[in-house]
C-alpha cells in the first residue's frame, strides 16, 4: 500500500513538473513573438510620423522657408534607414 501511494505521488510530481516546464516554455515563446511584433509596430509608427513631417516640411519649402530644406533631408535619411530596417 505504501509503495503504491509513493509511486502515485512520484507520478503526480513528475506530471506537475512537466506542466510547469511546458508553461514556462510557451510563455517565453509568446514573449519573444510579442517583442518582434512590438518592434515592427514601432517602426511602422515612426514611418507614419516621418511621412507627416516630410509633407509639412515640403509645404514649408514651397512657401519659401529655406530652413526646411535641411530638416527635410534629415527626415528623408531617417525614413530610408527605418524602411530598410523594416
Amino acid at each position: 500500500m505504501i509503495k503504491r501511494l509513493q509511486t502515485q505521488l512520484i507520478f503526480l510530481f513528475i506530471a506537475f513538473a512537466s506542466l510547469v516546464l511546458v508553461s514556462v516554455g510557451v510563455t517565453y515563446w509568446g514573449l519573444q513573438t510579442q517583442r518582434q511584433d512590438a518592434l515592427v509596430i514601432n517602426l511602422a509608427g515612426r514611418q507614419r510620423m516621418l511621412i507627416q513631417q516630410m509633407t509639412r516640411l515640403s509645404f514649408q519649402l514651397q512657401a519659401g522657408d529655406e530652413s526646411a530644406s535641411v530638416a527635410l533631408k534629415e527626415s528623408e535619411e531617417i525614413f530610408s534607414q527605418t524602411l530598410s530596417a523594416l
